[in-house]
This record gives structure tokens, C-alpha cells and sequence, in this order.
């Protein structure tokens, strides 16, 4: 069933390794990136783009991949690259939007801690701001 991507990583790990077939390795490359396995997906959609440099799905997996494993900016260059071969992907579409506020989202958060952490720092021990520590 749709969405039950736990269940299906063993089947698909099994496949995977004996199919050269690219839907098969790309349904296996979501099945990782679904479960958190988002490295594992970089590198499956990585072979297959190597492959076939305009893959669609394939950019657009590795995009999500990318971001969720942290590296927004890059993530979002694949996602736009899908959207530009395929302006109507409905899952880059999706995951491109998600992406975009996923690395706003951390960017607000990472100029919260500098923010907040350094006052917090100067409030506790004045040393460190006097002689210009971050």
C-alpha cells in the first residue's frame, strides 16, 4: 500500500540489488529516503543520474534527500532542476515548497541560537564578549 515505506524497504533492498531496472532502484531510493535513510538515497539517485542525467524523479529525490539530510541549498538546486525539465512534478513541486520552508525554518532557528545564545553568553561571563569571542 501507498505511504507504507517501512514494510517495503526489505522487499526493495532485495530487488534493488538484483535489477538494474531504474524505477525499481528509484522506488528503493524513496523507500530509504522515506525511512530516514536520506544518504542512502543521495547515493541510489546519485547512480541513477549518472545514468541518465535527466531523470526527473531521480533529481527530484535527490533533492528531498539532500535537504532532509541537512544540505538545504544544494537539495533545492536539484528540485529546481527537476521543476525546470518538468514544470508540473507534483512531488518536486511539493518537496521544492517543504524545502524552502524546512530552510527558512533552520535559518531562522540557527540566527536564534547566535542571537540568543551570545546574549545569553554576555549575561553569564562578560569576559568572552570583552575580548571578542563567538
Amino acid at each position: 500500500a501507498a505511504g507504507r515505506f517501512e514494510e517495503a524497504l526489505p522487499m526493495y533492498q532485495v530487488l534493488e540489488s538484483e535489477s538494474r531496472a531504474a524505477r525499481l532502484r528509484l522506488a528503493a531510493a524513496k523507500c530509504a529516503v522515506m525511512t530516514g535513510n536520506s544518504d542512502r538515497g543521495v547515493a541510489s539517485t546519485g547512480q541513477l543520474l549518472r545514468e541518465d542525467p535527466s531523470n526527473v524523479d531521480a533529481l527530484a529525490l535527490r533533492g528531498w534527500a539532500l535537504v532532509l539530510g541537512g544540505d538545504g541549498e544544494q537539495g533545492l538546486r536539484f528540485l529546481r532542476e527537476a521543476l525546470r525539465l518538468d514544470p508540473d512534478h507534483p512531488e518536486a513541486s511539493r518537496w521544492l515548497k517543504q524545502g524552502r520552508a524546512l530552510d527558512a525554518a533552520l535559518a531562522r532557528a540557527r540566527q536564534a541560537m547566535l542571537h540568543y545564545g551570545y546574549i545569553d553568553a554576555a549575561d553569564r561571563d562578560p569576559c568572552p564578549v570583552a575580548i571578542g569571542f563567538r
